[in-house]
C-alpha cells in the first residue's frame, strides 16, 4: 500500500464506459504492519468522533453550533448544519432521531461483495454508477472486535448536469461504547489514496472526491425502537458546490432508514420461481375482499410463496416500497394482507412485486411489524 498515487494502469486506456470490468482494479496487497496501521488510524478517527459527539450531546436537546455554522434545514427529527465558507470544501453535521434499531442501521451498510455495495448505494440513493470492493481486510467472521474493515470504491452521479464523482475509501464498522458508557454503533468512511485505485481516465468524465464521514448511532433512552444519529463529515466535492437541498434529500433518505433496513432483511433470499407458482384456479376468490376473481379483478400471485391470494384491485391500493430481492415464505398465523414492493437487481432495473404479509413476516423480525403498527407508519411493509 502506498500513500501516494501512481500512473493509471494500462488497462484504463481500454475502458471508456461504466461499469468498469471486474478485473479493472488490481488486487490490493497489504502487509500485517500496514493492516495494523489502518486499524490504528480508524480507531483514532473513532476516538476523535466520540469526543466530538460528547461535546454535541453536552449542548442539550437543541444544539447550537454558533455563527460559524449555518442550518441548512430539517426533515422530521433530523437537522443539518454546515460550516460557513466554501460549499465545495466544508464540514457538515447531521443529527437527530431515526426510527428503527441502531444495530440494523450499521448492518444495512455492511457489504463484502461489489454487487452488495452497488445494491445498497443504488437502493438508498438511486444515483449509483458503479462500485467495487477492493479488499475485505476483516469481516464479521474474522473474530475481530470490530465488525468490518475494508477498502472500497464507489462512483455516483449526484446530479445529471455535473460530472460523476468517485471515491476510494477505507470503511470501518464497530459496536463500542461512547464516553458516557452507552452502547453505540460507529461507521467510518475515510478517503484513501492507493496506486491500485487511481483516478479514472479523463474520458470517463469523473472527478475524484475526498470525504471523511463518521456516523454514530445509539438507542434512544427509554425507546429501544428508535435511534439517535450523529453524522459528521469533512467534504471535498472536487469543485462542486453542493446545494442545501442535496442535504435535505439525504436527510429524507436517512429518515426512512427503517424502511431500507427492513427491505434488506429480505434481500438475502430469492423469489419463488414462476414455474413453482400454484395453479391460477387453486383459489376462486380474493382472501381480502372475498370477491370472486374476474377479468377485471384478476388474480395476483404472492412472489414469496406462489399462492394466488389477492385480487388486483386490492393490491392496487397498496403503496409501493423498495426492496432488492424477495424470498419464498411460509404461511403463518398473523393477519394476511398484500403488500407491493419495487425490487431491483444489481443492474438497477426495477420491477414491482406482490407479496403476502404472512410470508414476509417470516423474513422480517416480528418486532418490526409491531413497531410499524405502534408508530402508525411502516418500517417496510405497507398493508391495507
Amino acid at each position: 500500500m502506498s500513500s501516494t498515487g501512481s500512473t493509471q494502469p494500462s488497462r484504463g486506456s481500454k475502458v471508456s464506459a461504466f461499469p468498469v470490468p471486474d478485473d479493472y482494479f488490481p488486487d490490493v496487497q497489504l502487509s500485517a504492519l500496514e493492516v495494523l496501521e489502518l486499524e490504528e488510524k480508524m480507531m483514532l478517527a473513532v476516538k476523535n468522533a466520540l469526543a466530538d459527539y460528547d461535546m454535541h450531546e453536552a449542548m442539550g436537546p437543541n444544539p447550537s453550533y454558533g455563527k460559524d455554522w449555518k442550518t441548512l434545514g430539517s426533515v422530521a427529527d433530523l437537522t443539518t448544519v454546515r460550516q460557513t465558507g466554501d460549499a465545495a470544501r466544508c464540514q457538515c453535521r447531521i443529527f437527530g432521531r431515526l426510527q428503527g434499531d441502531y444495530r440494523n442501521f450499521i448492518k444495512f451498510f455492511y457489504s463484502e461483495t461489489s454487487s452488495q455495495l452497488f445494491a445498497w448505494n443504488q437502493f438508498m440513493y438511486g444515483n449509483a454508477v458503479d462500485a467495487a470492493v477492493l479488499k475485505n481486510t476483516h469481516t464479521s467472521s474474522s473474530g475481530k472486535p470490530h465488525l468490518y474493515l475494508g477498502i472500497k470504491w464507489t462512483c455516483l452521479q449526484p446530479f445529471a448536469l455535473v460530472k460523476k464523482r468517485d471515491t476510494c475509501f477505507l470503511e470501518y464498522m464497530a459496536f463500542t461504547k461512547d464516553l458516557r458508557g452507552r452502547d453505540v454503533g460507529v461507521r467510518v468512511n475515510m478517503p484513501l489514496t492507493l496506486p491500485e485505485c487511481p483516478p479514472l481516465p479523463d474520458k470517463m468524465k469523473t472527478k475524484r472526491m475526498q470525504m471523511l464521514i463518521v456516523s454514530i448511532v445509539r438507542p434512544t433512552e427509554g425507546d429501544p425502537h428508535s435511534t439517535e444519529l450523529y453524522l459528521m463529515s469533512q467534504n471535498d466535492f472536487a469543485g462542486f458546490a453542493v446545494p442545501g437541498f442535496y442535504f435535505k434529500r439525504l436527510m429524507a433518505k436517512l429518515n426512512d432508514m427503517a424502511m431500507y433496513v427492513d427491505a434488506k432483511l429480505i434481500s438475502i433470499h430469492g423469489m419463488m420461481k414462476r414455474s413453482c407458482w400454484v395453479d391460477k384456479k387453486a383459489r376462486s376468490g380474493c382472501r381480502l375482499c372475498s370477491r370472486d376473481f374476474t377479468t377485471t379483478r384478476r388474480r395476483q400471485h404472492c412472489r414469496l410463496c406462489g399462492e394466488t391470494k389477492f385480487c388486483r384491485v386490492c393490491v392496487a391500493k397498496v403503496r409501493d416500497l423498495d426492496a432488492t430481492l424477495l424470498a419464498p415464505g411460509k404461511l403463518g398465523e398473523v393477519e394476511d394482507r398484500p403488500t407491493t414492493l419495487s425490487i431491483f437487481a444489481d443492474s438497477g432495473v426495477s420491477t414491482k412485486l406482490t407479496v403476502s404479509k404472512t410470508c414476509a413476516s417470516y423474513l422480517i423480525p416480528r418486532q418490526i411489524l409491531n413497531y410499524s403498527r405502534r408508530f402508525g407508519r411502516p418500517a417496510n411493509l405497507v398493508v391495507l
